[in-house]
């Protein structure tokens, strides 16, 4: 695998989330537009999107993210982890990274920007939970952080792990 020379997180492309952000909006200016909707109408449903996105994005960092990054501070990389920028943890497109401490996960932006920090779990805090069929499916592990917490990473995780049949 090819090793990752940036850091999780440090994400050297911030632009690429300014692009999508401007293109959701002008997309939904123009099919606004497109269905017959006046300029003004057009313009408050953008805007009602730029407060709606944001907001959703506070609830749900809250709900999700909140739990993780409070019990598990993030801590720095070793020199030879393995990362991956865009995995989907959470629901989140976010960057992933495994070295001999543990799980390191930290969210893309624009939703870091709203309070999602970047969290690491210890192995020792970490337990694999049987696959299921979707698991199998999806190419996933669904791993259980502190006894009470669970969520899905890629399986290449697993088979990094230190010692992978736990």
């Amino acid at each position: 695998m090819v090793q990752q020379e940036v850091h999780p997180d440090e994400f050297t492309t911030p632009t690429t989330s300014h692009f999508l952000t401007g293109g959701l909006m002008l997309g939904t200016l123009l099919l606004s537009r497109l269905s017959g909707l006046p300029f003004v109408h057009s313009v408050i449903f953008c805007v009602g999107l730029l407060i709606l996105l944001p907001t959703f994005s506070l609830i749900f960092n809250f709900i999700f993210w909140r739990p993780f990054f409070t019990r598990w501070p993030a801590h720095h990389l070793a020199p030879d982890a393995r990362t991956r920028k865009a995995e989907m943890i959470l629901g989140y497109l976010s960057r992933l990274g495994v070295d001999s401490y543990g799980v390191h996960v930290s969210i893309n932006p624009p939703t870091r920007w709203f309070g999602a920090q970047p969290f690491s779990i210890p192995w020792s805090e970490i337990h694999w939970c049987p696959r299921s069929r979707w698991d199998r499916f999806m190419n996933v592990r669904k791993l259980q952080a502190g006894g009470d917490r669970t969520f899905r990473v890629p399986d290449w995780v697993y088979h990094h792990t230190p010692s992978s049949s736990s």
